[in-house]
């Protein structure tokens, strides 16, 4: 059984990485060239079972997808994140 419809790749990409995560964690990704972001997970917008999927980050020509981590919310607050900043 698949997620992706195999045909669409030429289109959408393969998915370079997954995660379960909370709608109170973070995300960061970092790429093979040095590029890095960190978003919220409550920011992505959600999509249902059929989607294709959502871009999180945009790679130049030769760049990949180096790390993907997920920063749980209560590893925000043990490192000292205030209610604002994880909420």
């Amino acid at each position: 059984m698949t997620t992706i419809n195999r045909e669409a790749l030429d289109k959408i990409g393969v998915i370079a990485a997954a995660r379960v995560v909370q709608q109170a964690d973070d995300l960061t990704i970092i790429s093979s060239n040095g590029l890095v972001l960190r978003t919220k997970v409550r920011d992505v917008s959600q999509a249902g079972r059929p989607a294709r999927g959502i871009r999180l980050i945009e790679l130049q020509n030769g760049d990949s997808v180096a790390s993907l981590a997920r920063i749980a919310a209560a590893d925000l607050r043990s490192a000292g994140a205030s209610n604002e900043e994880i909420t």
